[in-house]
């Protein structure tokens, strides 16, 4: 990954300021990850991508009952079809 001087220098000096003002001194790494968490957090787009893509996970998981939902076929329907008639799957 790489990542801009003026990102790093920031991330040094937020370093530095939790060390005056809390009395520690996190590491760079710490400081990444509380940000890069707290900005996804407040993206509300990114929030609703994720809970959509959570819900369609979700979905694909999930074993559909026969008679509710999406139609599903297999061999076992194939033998009811009239003869000569075909599926459209």
């Amino acid at each position: 990954m790489n990542i801009r001087t003026s990102v790093y220098e920031a991330i040094v000096e937020y370093t530095e300021f939790h060390k005056e003002t809390m009395g520690t001194k996190p590491s760079e790494s710490r400081v990444v990850d509380r940000g890069m968490e707290s900005f996804f957090e407040s993206d509300e787009g990114f929030q609703a991508f994720q809970k959509k893509r959570a819900k369609n996970e979700k979905e694909k998981r999930q074993p559909v009952a026969i008679g509710e939902g999406r139609k599903v076929g297999g061999p076992g329907n194939a033998s009811r079809l009239p003869q000569g008639r075909e599926t459209s799957l």
